[in-house]
């Protein structure tokens, strides 16, 4: 049986632990007072799953002039291929139409690709700064 599962806004308390799950299941390369200061920036974009208190799955971005960067996206190993990504990302998208944004750009790994592509997100170029990237972007609909 399924426990209660819930996607929403990250709070300050859990925001050590959504680095924590950042560092170990992505390619995250700053340090936990960078994460700090862009979470007082834009809260909002500090996404994650949880099963009832724990969290499983994370999605993280910041605002860079016109657009969002979706800088990490990861879900715990044991619960990943049931859907939880999908539904992070769509959430996080949600809530950059509330802030005004029409664009979310991210460096894909090779083998992400195919995840970004069925959601919506289309290859831009290869990274210049990180060759095993794809920039991918995926322009959102309508502010909500």
């Amino acid at each position: 049986m399924k426990k209660y599962r819930r996607i929403k806004q990250i709070n300050q308390e859990d925001l050590y632990t959504t680095y924590q799950v950042s560092k170990k299941y992505t390619d995250e390369r700053h340090s936990f007072d960078y994460w700090k200061k862009k979470y007082k920036k834009t809260p909002e974009l500090f996404v994650a799953c949880y099963d009832d208190n724990r969290i499983i799955g994370i999605c993280i971005g910041k605002i860079r002039k016109n657009k969002i960067i979706l800088s990490s996206i990861a879900v715990h190993i044991k619960f990943q291929k049931q859907g939880i990504g999908k539904k992070l990302l769509k959430y996080f998208e949600s809530k950059c139409k509330k802030i005004g944004k029409t664009i979310i750009s991210v460096g894909s790994a090779k083998n992400v690709v195919k995840f970004y592509t069925k959601a919506g997100y289309k290859p831009v170029q290869k990274s210049k700064h990180f060759q095993k990237y794809i920039l991918m972007e995926k322009k959102l609909n309508s502010v909500i």
